[in-house]
């Protein structure tokens, strides 16, 4: 059985609900105006066809009495279309929903609407309602992705290990591929922090299987700021003075000889006062010496920082001094005995 509706004016079919599940189908004829009604329907639904009596895309839809569904033959797209037929940028398309107290939204933000001042113009949005939230969610071990730009690449994945930035697999709650920034008109502050004494967190420098770790270590015994290569502490910086404490531990330590460098070596080097070539002149002067000159004398006290510029541990010349104030106390204490000596004879 079939119903024809032909009128210029327009006009509507009320169906009554039929007695035993069936599909009503309607025709809609190719012409401008034309638009269709649907005031209730249970059973199997409706199905919206074309002039020519097939499903093209986003032209079927269907509903149970519930839900509403995009059906279309093979290989076809399916999805739901909202279209603003006032075309341009002042105008706004979305999808509302609302359960009669709480209301969400997604769509395209036109000109004219500014209720979400962050966002231009053209822009997709998604907005939950005052005090209620996004939630995107992924189940089965999947990710949520991120992406931009000219055929969307990926940026960002979500997995259930954590968020990763340039990488797809991170191992981390957050693993960045890539440089950080931290850039505010502020005082900014990369804070790594933990709960409870006797846990220490560090910030880990790594090239391949190289590490550098900077650990705050906080117990009873002390908290101190220390430095770690690999997993043996070098060094520390004393919580209470400041001070900085290089390892010396005779077990970490083999080859172990006396100087030679003494008296001789010290007076041999330079001490001069300076600037850095980028301190004002009436800047205040720092003491110490050059290292190519120091290195002359003692080498070991001198490394190559980079390809064109020299270091130096002012630390290693300790040890120097140590030995020239014994070489010269031997020599005291030796004048001091020919002086004894020359007193018994006279």
């Amino acid at each position: 059985m079939s119903l024809k509706l032909n009128s210029s004016g327009g006009g509507s079919v009320t169906l009554q609900e039929p007695v035993t599940a069936s599909t009503l189908t309607f025709t809609l004829p190719a012409f401008s105006g034309t638009a269709a009604t649907l005031a209730s329907v249970t059973n199997n639904g409706v199905l919206f066809v074309n002039g020519s009596g097939q499903p093209t895309s986003g032209s079927a839809l269907t509903f149970d009495g519930t839900n509403f569904a995009n059906t279309l033959s093979a290989n076809a797209s399916a999805g739901i279309r909202v279209t603003n037929s006032n075309g341009g940028t002042s105008t706004s398309a979305n999808t509302s929903y609302s359960n009669g107290t709480n209301s969400h939204e997604f769509g395209i933000l036109g000109t004219g609407y500014t209720t979400y001042g962050v966002l231009a113009a053209g822009d997709a949005y998604i907005y939950a309602g005052a005090g209620k939230n996004i939630s995107l969610m992924a189940d089965g071990g999947g990710a949520i992705k991120f992406g931009t730009g000219a055929g969307g690449p990926e940026q960002m994945r979500l997995t259930s290990t954590g968020l990763g930035i340039g990488t797809s697999s991170p191992g981390q709650k957050l693993e960045v591929a890539g440089n950080i920034s931290i850039n505010t008109s502020g005082n900014p502050f990369l804070q790594v922090r933990t709960s409870g004494s006797g846990n220490n967190p560090y910030i880990r420098l790594q090239a391949d299987t190289l590490t550098w770790d900077i650990q705050g270590t906080f117990s009873n015994a002390g908290d101190e700021l220390y430095f770690l290569y690999g997993s043996a502490a070098r060094s520390y910086i004393n919580s209470s003075t400041g001070a900085y404490v290089a390892v010396s531990d005779q077990r970490l330590k083999k080859n172990i000889t006396d100087i030679s460098y003494g008296l001789s070596a010290v007076m041999a080097l330079r001490p001069v006062e300076y600037l850095m070539n980028d301190e004002a002149d009436d800047a205040q002067k720092h003491l110490g010496f050059i290292a190519q000159e120091a290195m002359e004398v003692v080498p070991s006290s001198v490394s190559q920082m980079t390809s064109e510029t020299y270091g130096m541990d002012k630390v290693e010349i300790v040890a120097v001094l140590t030995k020239a104030i014994q070489e010269q106390q031997a020599m005291i204490a030796q004048l001091q005995a020919d002086i004894a000596s020359l007193k018994g004879t006279a």
